[in-house]
C-alpha cells in the first residue's frame, strides 16, 4: 500500500494554474490525498507494473501498433470488422458524468462551497454546457484511428492506457491501437480523476467512482462511433485565425502562430459528417469563482461553428500549443445591450460568433478523398531526469521537481534569467515519479498528427510541427497538445530559466520541452513511406487489467418531480424552477419550444440543432435542501433545479434574437424518468 502524502498547498500556489481568469487562493491549507466523498469507500490501491525497457515492433497485420505496449492475446482483436479499401467514418458523443457540485480545476484551491464532490476546490452550482467525450473513428484497410476529444483540463496517461485495455477486452484491439485522446483544457471541467499526487494538486484528490464514469464514457463514445461508421471522404487544410487568442507570456519574445487546422469528414453526398478543429486557445474565460461547469473557449468555437453550418455536424476541438495563448473575445461581435447571465458568457458568445464567421465559409475549399491511407504509431516514451537534462543541471531532483523558480512575472523588458543555482524545487517523491509517457503520430493521407502530453508553449509546438513535418515527409502536420497524457507545461530551456508561472509549473527541468520535441520528431518519422527506426528505446509497459471501482451512489431525492415557479412576464431573464433528482442520476435536459400555428416545436439553430440546456443558451443550476453547508454528509435532500436564459443576448445568435411565444420542456430522472412542461412565456425584441 502506497503511503499518501500531506502537502502544504501554500507552497504550490500557481502550480498547474492558468492565470487568465483565475482567482487564486493565498490562504495556506493542507491537501490530503486520501480525501474521498463522504459515504464512499476509499480507493483500493492497485499494483503498478514496473516499467522495463523493451524492443519496439509492428503488428502482425503490418500496421504500426502501440510500439511500447503488451498487446495481449489475439482475442483482443476478435471483433475487428472486415477490412475495406475505402474510408469509413463515424462519430458519437457521451456525457463524461461530472455532476454539478464537482469543483472546477487548474486554479489554486480557495474559499468556496464544499459539496460531497468537492473538498479542496470550491464546488460548482451551475452548468453552462455539457461536458462530453466526442469520438471520431476512421477505418480503412484494417487500420482504425479513434480521435477522442474530452472536455477535461487534461487526460492522465494511465486513463488512456485503461481505455485501451477496455477496448481490447471488447475485442477491438484496432481501436485501442489507434486511440488518441485529447483534452480541451477547459478549466471549467470537473476534477478528481487523476490517480496521482500531481493530478490531485491540479484537479483535487482522486475519486475512484468518478474516474470510472469518465473512463467508461470515453470507451462508449469510441465503440458507438465505430458502430455508426459509414462510407466517407476526408480532407484537410490550414487557415489563419488571429482574433481568438493572444500571447500572454511576457518572459519570452512575443510569438503568436494563428494556424487553425481543419479536418473535414463528409458523407458521399457531400454533407458534412464531422469537423476536427486544431487551434491554440486556453480554456480560461470562466474563472474559479464562477462555480460553473462549461466547455469554455473550446466549446464556444465548437458551438459557434455547429450553429452556423447549413446542416448540423459535430465539431471536435483539439488543442495545439495553448500553453501561452490566452483566449481573446472580439469586442466588435458584441452588438446589443443584452441581459446575459454572466459577463463571461458574453465573451464566449463573441468567440463563437467569430468562429462561425471565419470557419464554415472555408470548408468548401477542402478537397476530400475516399482512400486517404491511414497509419498510426503510439510509443511509450521513457522519462528520466538525466536523459531529459543531460547537462546535469537538474540532477538534484532525480524524480522530477516542481515550483523550482519564482512564479512571479519576470518580463523580458526588465527581467533577468535565473540559473541552476536558483533552483529550489519541491521534489517529486520517488514513489510518485512518472517514468513514461505516451506519444502518438497519425497519418491521414498527406496529413500528419503528432501529440504532446502537456501544455506546449507556442515555440515548442511550432518547432515540433516543423520537425515532424520533415521527418514524416508529409505535406501538413498538426500538433495535438494536452493529448495522451498531461505532464504540465513544456518549455524550451531558455524560456524555462526566465521563470514565470509556466516555468514554475514544469515537472522535469529545463530540457523537458526539447526532449519531447526530439521524441515526437522520431515517432513522426514512422509515418514515412519508408519507416525509420526510432532514435530511442521505448518503454515496455507489461500487462494491465482494466480498473474497476464501486460506482458513486446518489443521495435520496425528496419530493416528486414538479415545476415550482417561473419568471414573471417581461423579466430580463426567463427561468423555470422544479424539483428533480440528485446530480449523479439526474442530468436534466431542458428544451426550448416555440408555438407555431398552435403546435409546439423545438427551437433550432440554422443548422437544425435544437436549443437545449446542453448548449450555451440555457444555464442549469442546482440548489439543495438541506444545504451542503448545513449537512455535508450524505442525506436525503430536495434537489431544486433552475434553467435560465437571457431575453436578449449581447451577441446576436446565429438565428437572430428570439421573438414569439415559448415554453420550457424538462426531461430528467428521479427514481424514474420524468417530463415536465412549463407555462408559455413571450419574448419580444425591444
Amino acid at each position: 500500500m502506497r503511503a499518501y502524502l500531506l502537502i502544504p498547498i501554500s507552497a504550490l500556489l500557481g502550480f498547474m494554474a492558468c492565470d487568465d481568469a483565475a482567482t487564486e487562493s493565498t490562504d495556506p491549507m493542507d491537501l490530503s490525498i486520501t480525501d474521498v466523498m463522504p459515504g464512499q469507500d476509499q480507493a483500493v490501491e492497485r499494483d503498478i507494473d514496473a516499467a522495463t525497457i523493451g524492443d519496439a515492433g509492428t503488428g502482425n497485420d503490418g500496421s504500426l501498433r502501440d510500439l511500447g505496449a503488451d498487446l495481449g492475446p489475439d482475442t483482443s482483436r476478435v471483433n475487428v470488422p472486415p477490412s475495406t479499401p475505402r474510408l469509413l467514418a463515424g462519430t458519437a458523443e457521451r456525457s463524461l458524468g461530472f455532476p454539478i457540485g464537482i469543483g472546477t480545476v487548474g486554479y489554486a484551491p480557495g474559499a468556496g462551497a464544499k459539496t460531497p464532490f468537492a473538498l479542496t476546490y470550491p464546488g460548482t452550482n451551475a452548468q453552462h454546457t455539457d461536458l462530453t467525450a466526442r469520438a471520431l473513428v476512421l477505418r480503412q484497410d484494417g487500420i482504425a484511428i479513434a480521435l477522442v476529444r474530452s472536455d477535461s483540463v487534461g487526460i492522465w496517461q494511465d486513463m488512456v492506457r485503461d481505455v485501451q485495455v477496455r477496448l481490447r477486452d471488447e475485442g477491438r484491439g484496432d481501436l485501442a491501437d489507434g486511440l488518441v485522446i485529447g483534452a480541451t483544457h477547459t478549466h471549467s471541467s470537473g476534477g478528481r480523476i487523476f490517480d496521482h499526487f500531481i493530478g490531485a494538486l491540479a484537479v483535487g484528490p482522486f475519486l475512484p467512482g468518478l474516474y470510472q464514469r469518465v473512463r467508461d464514457a470515453i470507451v462508449e463514445s469510441v465503440l458507438l462511433a465505430d458502430e455508426a461508421a459509414v462510407p466517407a471522404k476526408v480532407g484537410h487544410m490550414t487557415i489563419e485565425v488571429p482574433r481568438l487568442h493572444t500571447d500572454r507570456r511576457c518572459e519570452n519574445p512575443t510569438l503568436q502562430d494563428d494556424s487553425m487546422g481543419l479536418i473535414k469528414v463528409e458523407h458521399d453526398n457531400g454533407d458534412l459528417l464531422a469537423l476536427v478543429v486544431n487551434y491554440a486557445i486556453h480554456g480560461t474565460v470562466l474563472g474559479t469563482d464562477d462555480w460553473t461547469l462549461s466547455r469554455d473557449a473550446s466549446g464556444a468555437i465548437e458551438a459557434g461553428i455547429e450553429a452556423a453550418l447549413p446542416r448540423y455536424a459535430p465539431v471536435l476541438f483539439f488543442q495545439s500549443w495553448a500553453g501561452d495563448m490566452a483566449p481573446e473575445a472580439p469586442s466588435d461581435r458584441v452588438t446589443n445591450a443584452g441581459h446575459d447571465l454572466r459577463p463571461a458568457f458574453i465573451q464566449l458568445d463573441a468567440i463563437a460568433a467569430e468562429a462561425a464567421a471565419v470557419v464554415p465559409p472555408r470548408l468548401t475549399e477542402i478537397e476530400t478523398t475516399t482512400t486517404p491511407g491511414l497509419k498510426v504509431a503510439s510509443v511509450a516514451v521513457p522519462l528520466d531526469v538525466q536523459l531529459i537534462n543531460p547537462n546535469g543541471q537538474f540532477d538534484n531532483y532525480e524524480y522530477g521537481g516542481i515550483y523550482c523558480l519564482s512564479a512571479e512575472a519576470n518580463c523580458l523588458d526588465s527581467g533577468q534569467p535565473f540559473g541552476p543555482e536558483d533552483l529550489s524545487c519541491l521534489p517529486v517523491p520517488a514513489d510518485w515519479t512518472v517514468n513514461w509517457t505516451l506519444m502518438s503520430a497519425i497519418r491521414i493521407g498527406d496529413l500528419g498528427l503528432v501529440t504532446l502530453p502537456g501544455e506546449p508553449l507556442t515555440s515548442v509546438g511550432t518547432q515540433l510541427r516543423d520537425q515532424a513535418l520533415m521527418s514524416s515527409g508529409l505535406s501538413q502536420m498538426f500538433v495535438l497538445g494536452y493529448a495522451q497524457g498531461y505532464l504540465a507545461y513544456l518549455l524550451h530551456p531558455e524560456d524555462y530559466w526566465m521563470g514565470g508561472y509556466e516555468s514554475a509549473s514544469s515537472l522535469m527541468g529545463p530540457g523537458f520541452g526539447r526532449y519531447l520535441i526530439e521524441r515526437g520528431t522520431s515517432i513522426a518519422g514512422l509515418l514515412a513511406d519508408e519507416a525509420t527506426d526510432l532514435d530511442f528505446t521505448p518503454i515496455h509497459l507489461g500487462s494491465h487489467a482494466a480498473l474497476e471501482y464501486e460506482p458513486l451512489v446518489d443521495e435520496a431525492a425528496l419530493g416528486e418531480p414538479a415545476v415550482e415557479t417561473q419568471s414573471p412576464e417581461g423579466a430580463d431573464q426567463v427561468w423555470i424552477e422544479w424539483v428533480g433528482g440528485g446530480p449523479l442520476t439526474d442530468a436534466p435536459r431542458v428544451h426550448l419550444q416555440a408555438e407555431v400555428e398552435e403546435n409546439w416545436v423545438d427551437v433550432v439553430h440554422p443548422s437544425g440543432q435544437a436549443i437545449t440546456s446542453g448548449g450555451p443558451e440555457i444555464e442549469l443550476s442546482l440548489a439543495v435542501e438541506p444545504s451542503y453547508e448545513a449537512q455535508l454528509e450524505y442525506s436525503e435532500r430536495v434537489f431544486r433545479w433552475t434553467a435560465r436564459m437571457p431575453r436578449i443576448f449581447s451577441v446576436t445568435p446565429p438565428g437572430g434574437q428570439l421573438t414569439g411565444t415559448y415554453r420550457f420542456v424538462i426531461e430528467g430522472v428521479s427514481g424514474e424518468a420524468y417530463r415536465l412542461v412549463g407555462a408559455p412565456f413571450t419574448l419580444a425584441t425591444p
